[in-house]
């Protein structure tokens, strides 16, 4: 009776079975961008300035997106990028598409609990809802943690897995947990450990060892800081990328056809046009002309080959019948597949906006920082001063023949000594003429620091000791400094104690305004306190830690351009025994000059190196730059000081004409500033002091 009066009613028994075979019918797999194409919405509640259904637009992206799927044969993919370049959205689609093809248990690791909140607020929770396929497949949130089968903030649930949100600053969510895709988000925000247990990736990595071949590691991030020479750290994003195949976008010429990167290098302004050079034809691709270009864009990976002769780098123009086959070049580290995006391969930003950004920053009106990290997606590289330690090294020797013995052309001596937790390392150095500098001696006095039985050994070491050479009797160092900085109130102790024998305590004056500190300043009396009573003062020196660390650095590098002699002005000079170790340790620290707080600079040290040798030497130069010192000392001081310096029966007979040029009033270096002077090549000079003598004139343009 119901049908006659609707016709058009469907059977129940036909709705029944096609609905069964709806469901049981298997559905082709699709890639991750294929399924975003017909699936995917974006809402409007996520920040998205073009909500609505998913377009892989710029192109490039579907390849990003379908690398990241389980079912791609490469296990890790790495974007390295700028901010605002997708990155994140071809990630997200890669879990949503997993959720609905393969569910499987999966993870991902923000840099902090806040920032896995908002990654469930505005990116997974309303893109979820919106997008067929997931929306009704993934449990309701509810606010209690003990809600059944429904999903929390943190942890959603799902037939077949669930997705867990961590912060990377613990370990608490990475334990007891098995995963099959695990996507590290902004790893340049991570702390070096999750909850003391070690590194945050490593940690996570291991919660896939279960999956073995199977497991999908994501890992998209802006980046950091690139590490200093030297530094074991750096940008975790950029060594994740060097890890694989890293892949560039090339795009056609559009004059030439030939294929080549599309790399901020390459962009520039000729004659009002900004854009990018071809390194085929040579022509200027512009700014208008890029849709195309980055809309015919192909992937190229550009690492370097274990075997370059089987395997070379893409050349830098790549003729366009030949692309297809370095588009497969990926395949030879099928494992790992990373990708660079920045700006200029995005559809929103024109190059005449990043060139502008540019301009900015070359004018100091533009975070340099920023630009680069957030407009480039490279990483950034402090501007830092350093010489190399090796031409120094190579230096050694070359003029101070005689290690532990005064040379002729040194007047006074100084010491110095820096306290360590089981040790005190000492140095003694001479200077001469023109603030010539030698380290004579260096050494170390072990025993537990807060133990005054070391200073007991310190105590005797000062007093019984004496450095000479051929035109030095024998004498000691006319001022001794000691680093305040650690055990103060053992050093205090130590500096009044021995104050007749020339023991100074010092303190390094450092900080935003650390360079207009001067090189020594008597600082009055500082309390000496034992068991919280006071028993006495000491004069307390504070020295100017910045303007020192310069000129040492200058001193060594105008040792190593001296060359067999004589020595140039203010230099620094080590015999044959100083090791590759003291030369590291001299160079242990980099003066860092694009922080706006430090107008001149900040003194950082390299990571993992010590630097006692560098302290020292800044100290012994503090104290012969003391009351009286190096800087003050006329022409006719220093003739007094040299003969003060000769031995009762002066061993002329058996001097070298160097050494007699060296300690000859009238031929000794004068007194001026090295930056004016402008020696030649010294005979048996070696390349490696070649590059020292470029090193040292591009440090006094500086200046």
């Amino acid at each position: 009776m119901l049908r006659k009066h609707l016709p058009a009613l469907a059977s129940g028994m036909a709705v029944v079975f096609t609905g069964l075979a709806d469901a049981s019918t298997v559905r082709p797999p699709m890639s991750v961008s294929d399924w975003a194409e017909h699936n995917r919405v974006v809402s409007g509640k996520s920040g998205s300035p073009r909500p609505g259904p998913w377009k892989s637009d710029p192109a490039w992206c579907r390849e990003i997106m379908d690398s990241m799927g389980v079912d791609h044969p490469c296990r890790q993919v790495t974007v390295r990028g700028s901010a605002q370049s997708m990155k994140s959205e071809c990630a997200l689609n890669a879990i949503l598409s997993c959720i609905d093809q393969d569910p499987r248990p999966m993870l991902v690791v923000l840099p902090s609990l806040d920032e896995a909140r908002k990654y469930n607020e505005f990116k997974f929770e309303p893109n979820c809802r919106e997008s067929a396929g997931v929306q009704y497949k993934v449990a309701p949130q509810s606010k209690r943690t003990d809600a059944g089968d429904s999903s929390t903030t943190l942890r959603k649930k799902f037939g077949g897995g669930f997705l867990q949100m961590a912060a990377a600053g613990t370990s608490k969510p990475f334990q007891m947990i098995t995963v099959g895709m695990a996507v590290f988000e902004e790893v340049e925000e991570y702390d070096d450990e999750a909850g003391d247990r070690g590194d945050t990736l490593e940690q996570a990595r291991a919660r896939g060892f279960e999956y073995g071949d199977e497991f999908k590691q994501i890992v998209v991030s802006t980046t950091g800081a690139k590490a200093v020479d030297g530094e074991s750290e750096g940008c975790r994003t950029t060594r994740e990328f060097l890890k694989g195949s890293q892949e560039w976008l090339h795009a056609p010429c559009p004059h030439c056809g030939d294929y080549y990167a599309l790399t901020f290098d390459r962009l520039t302004d000729h004659d009002g046009s900004i854009g990018m050079v071809c390194p085929g034809c040579g022509t200027l691709a512009e700014s208008h002309e890029r849709h195309a270009m980055i809309g015919a864009g192909v992937w190229v990976a550009c690492f370097e080959h274990e075997d370059p002769e089987r395997h070379p780098a893409p050349p830098a123009a790549i003729p366009a019948a030949d692309i297809g086959k370095w588009a497969q070049r990926w395949k030879l580290r099928m494992e790992h597949r990373s990708f660079q995006v920045w700006r200029g391969i995005t559809l929103s930003t024109s190059w005449d906006a990043i060139w502008a950004k540019k301009i900015e920053v070359d004018a100091g009106k533009s975070d340099p920082k920023v630009f680069c990290q957030q407009w480039l997606g490279e990483p950034y590289e402090p501007v830092t001063e350093r010489p190399e330690w090796e031409p120094l090294h190579e230096a050694k020797g070359l003029i101070y023949r005689n290690g532990g013995e005064v040379p002729p052309f040194v007047g006074l001596l100084t010491g110095a000594i820096d306290v360590q937790v089981d040790r005190l390392e000492w140095a003694v150095y001479g200077w001469g003429r023109g603030g010539v500098g030698v380290r004579i001696e260096k050494g170390e006095v072990f025993g537990e620091t807060d133990d005054p039985a070391t200073w007991g050994k310190m105590q005797a070491l000062i007093m019984e000791r004496e450095w000479q050479g051929p035109r030095f009797k024998p004498a000691r160092p006319i001022r001794w400094a000691v680093d305040s900085g650690f055990r103060t109130q053992m050093v205090y102790q130590f500096a009044r104690n021995m104050r007749g024998w020339g023991v100074r305590a010092i303190k390094g004056e450092d900080g935003p305004k650390g360079h207009l500190a001067p090189e020594w300043a008597d600082s009055g009396l500082k309390k000496i306190k034992v068991d919280g009573r006071t028993v006495g003062r000491v004069p307390l020196a504070l020295i100017g830690i910045h303007q020192l660390k310069d000129r040492v650095y200058f001193g060594l590098q105008a040792g190593a351009m001296s060359g067999k002699g004589p020595p140039l002005p203010r230099a620094l000079l080590f015999g044959p025994e100083a090791s590759e170790e003291d030369f590291k340790q001299l160079t242990a620290e980099y003066l860092k000059l694009d922080d706006p707080r430090y107008k001149a600079g900040q003194w950082l040290k390299v990571a993992g190196q010590a630097n006692e040798q560098l302290d020292l030497a800044v100290y012994n130069l503090a104290a012969a730059i003391g009351p009286g010192g190096l800087d003050r000392m006329s022409d006719d001081q220093w003739e007094a000081r040299y003969r003060e310096a000769l031995p009762e029966v002066p061993a002329e007979a058996g001097m070298a004409p160097l050494e007699q040029l060296w300690t000859d009033p009238a031929a000794a270096p004068p007194k001026q500033e090295a930056s004016v002077v402008k020696p030649s090549r010294p005979e048996g000079q070696t390349n490696a002091l070649a590059l020292a003598k470029q090193q040292l004139s591009k440090w006094n343009r500086k200046r």
